[in-house]
């Protein structure tokens, strides 16, 4: 099995598509490594990690803590986290090498990554979730977090016949659709964050569009960018503005309604708002990031650049006789 190692590009400017929360983020670096590993990673000599798997089975159970003792070691910088890796790579003819070109590869590509990401967080690991499909495939789904992005890990468990087995490692871009399908809707929000919204979406209801964004500005993520940030956000708003009434007409007063909230894992939360029309609504997206206990705005969208999934996902289904 090989290792492939590409660059991603930077995030596009606030207001065009981005594919869940990740499109805000500045990811340079894409590693997938499909490995193929013995057993679920419980023969290492690391030290033992209190994981909450009460929702697993006793076997699988095992498998989330070898996830999360690599995840831990590496956040950490603990080379013990490539000796889990050897240790269940189930080609022993390989594991040196395999291990070898992980470790060089994930030190060379987090180097340039922090060049736009910032230093990793303190407590840098979050475990978001796990994906499961049948009874033979999961992904545990992990972030590193640093001071203006995440890179996430996803950690594949394969299960053939009885034993669990650990057969892939991916991360960077190649992770995001594991880690935006984690994105589920919440009411668990800090409430600084709505009031400053419905502050500044009020004040822009009535016309206040500098002001509105100035009250934004403050939460963007990198204070030396937000004013570029949202000059251009402006000037997008201003010249879709006539194709906007033309289609759906002018906005209503009081016309901006939040549909909802949701979140991935404990630094993620994002709003989507209604902008009421004569004929139609027009979402807006706002989506944050909590990183040394603050928490950041790091991108917004509107109309069409608010993807799809995420605005189907505040419908309220209310099935049929």
């Amino acid at each position: 099995m090989a290792m492939h190692l590409a660059s991603f590009a930077q995030s596009p400017a606030p207001g065009t598509r981005r594919p869940g929360f990740l499109g805000a983020l500045r990811l340079l670096i894409v590693l997938a490594c499909l490995s193929a590993c013995h057993g679920a990673g419980t023969n290492d000599s690391s030290p033992k990690t209190i994981v909450e798997t009460s929702g697993f089975s006793k076997d699988l159970a095992q498998a989330r803590i070898a996830a999360d003792r690599f995840m831990q070691a590496l956040s950490r910088n603990d080379k013990a986290a490539y000796e889990v890796f050897r240790r269940n790579w189930y080609r022993s003819g390989e594991a040196v090498r395999m291990t070898e070109d992980l470790e060089r590869q994930w030190k060379t590509q987090e180097a340039v990554f922090r060049l736009n990401a910032g230093e990793r967080e303190k407590d840098a690991c979050e475990f978001l979730g796990a994906r499961k499909i049948g009874e033979s495939l999961v992904r545990f789904v992990y972030i590193l977090k640093y001071e203006f992005a995440v890179c996430p890990w996803v950690l594949t468990f394969y299960r053939p016949v009885d034993e669990w087995q650990w057969v892939g490692v991916t991360l960077g871009d190649a992770a995001q659709d594991d880690m935006a399908s984690l994105e589920t809707r919440t009411t668990d929000y800090p409430k600084r964050l709505r009031e400053t919204l419905d502050k500044a979406l009020g004040t822009l209801d009535r016309g206040g569009l500098a002001v509105a964004f100035s009250d934004l500005e403050d939460l963007w993520g990198r204070p030396e960018e937000a004013a570029s940030v949202f000059v251009r956000f402006e000037q997008q708003l201003r010249g879709g503005q006539p194709l906007l009434e033309h289609d759906i007409g002018r906005r209503l007063p009081g016309g901006f309604e939040l549909a909802g909230a949701s979140s991935v894992g404990k630094s993620f939360v994002r709003f989507v708002y209604l902008e009421k029309r004569e004929r139609g609504i027009c979402p807006w997206g706002f989506q944050f990031y909590k990183a040394r206990d603050t928490w950041h705005l790091i991108g917004l969208a509107m109309g069409k650049d608010v993807p799809g999934e995420v605005l189907s996902s505040h419908f309220v289904v209310e099935p049929g006789p």
